[in-house]
């Protein structure tokens, strides 16, 4: 077949086609398979298709969009849309089904928790209650989900546990941090075989917190036993910055965090605090005198007229034409809790810029 158009017009045509009519146009002949395995055409569908509408991209990470080829740029394309199309179904279907597990009888999961490592959730987080001899024993699995059948990498049993927060941000600090009897930081090595010893302690703070609520890189946000919520870094644990909003008389909960290299974004039970970290968030908290002096006083305060009874807060990053990723815009998704069913039962989502 042969085609007197320059590809030019045929790629222009091509743009305003959907990503699965591009497809079966593929399949006419060898010219059109061709132009439609070009980066220039993929990378502007998922400009258009995926980003531009603010589509999430699982897998992509912290991969910029420039430096992916055209079978990438396809394959999240694809990916992003099918598992729009499902998440936005009156019925989904899942695509996969998945049963771990176990041989600790008498046990009860209590929670769950998805682990990412290189922008996609290969592995899972278990947390067991059994009991033995009046004692309870908390045991923290990590399961591999892209094995079948799933598989127990690392396993570690607490006598102590008040919790555990994965790393938002995993660094060479580690990929979360578990609340026992003292603060302590773990990474996963999955070269060693015998889970018992594949949670590796990268670090170790003789620190007594009520609760962690948020592990970033290296910063830490806990609440101390009397409820004051500081924030520290790892690399300098001997400095902590205190949160405080001079508003608030009282001592709120925190239900969830968010920190980047700017800014803290805190929800409490009634209250959404923002805190700007001036320059670099490390160089702040090391040049801090004396060492835990330091208070941070929230530069935006919104206060709700309910209290709230579970939120969510989910980063949604976009990007720029040119494939640069812009500041999160924060989606906030919040029920509020009341002793009237009008409000109760109603779900507010709320954009923070």
């Amino acid at each position: 077949m042969s085609f007197e158009l320059p590809f030019d017009i045929f790629l222009a045509i091509f743009s305003h086609l959907s990503v699965y009519d591009v497809l079966r146009v593929r399949q006419a002949c060898r010219t059109f398979q061709e132009l439609s395995q070009l980066r220039s055409l993929w990378h502007g569908l998922f400009n258009k298709h995926v980003l531009e509408q603010n589509v999430p991209v699982p897998g992509l990470g912290s991969q910029s969009v420039g430096d992916l080829t055209a079978a990438e740029l396809e394959s999240y394309t694809f990916h992003a849309l099918r598992l729009r199309r499902t998440w936005s179904s009156v019925n989904p279907s899942h695509g996969r089904q998945l049963e771990l597990p176990s041989n600790i009888p008498g046990c009860r999961v209590i929670s769950l928790h998805f682990l990412s490592t290189t922008g996609s959730s290969n592995y899972l987080l278990s947390v067991l209650l059994t009991h033995h001899d009046g004692q309870r024993l908390f045991t923290v699995q990590c399961w591999d989900i892209q094995a079948s059948p799933p598989k127990c990498i690392a396993v570690r049993t607490f006598t102590q546990f008040k919790g555990l927060v994965i790393n938002q941000n995993p660094t060479k600090f580690g990929v979360l941090a578990i609340n026992s009897s003292n603060v302590e930081i773990f990474d996963i090595d999955c070269t060693i075989s015998d889970p018992t010893n594949a949670f590796v302690v990268t670090s170790q703070f003789p620190e007594v917190v009520e609760r962690i609520h948020l592990f970033s890189g290296s910063r830490l946000l806990t609440r101390d036993g009397i409820g004051r919520t500081h924030l520290w870094d790892v690399e300098y644990p001997e400095v902590k910055v205190e949160i405080k909003n001079p508003h608030n008389v009282q001592f709120e909960v925190i239900l969830a965090a968010y920190i980047d290299d700017t800014r803290l974004i805190v929800i409490r039970t009634t209250e959404l605090e923002v805190y700007t970290l001036p320059g670099s968030v490390t160089q702040v908290l090391a040049s801090s005198m004396p060492p835990s002096g330091l208070i941070l006083d929230p530069i935006l305060y919104h206060k709700w007229p309910w209290r709230i009874d579970s939120v969510v807060l989910s980063p949604q990053h976009s990007w720029s034409r040119a494939g640069t990723k812009n500041r999160a815009t924060l989606n906030i998704l919040l029920r509020f809790g009341s002793l009237f069913p009008w409000v109760s039962q109603n779900q507010y989502k709320t954009i923070l810029g």
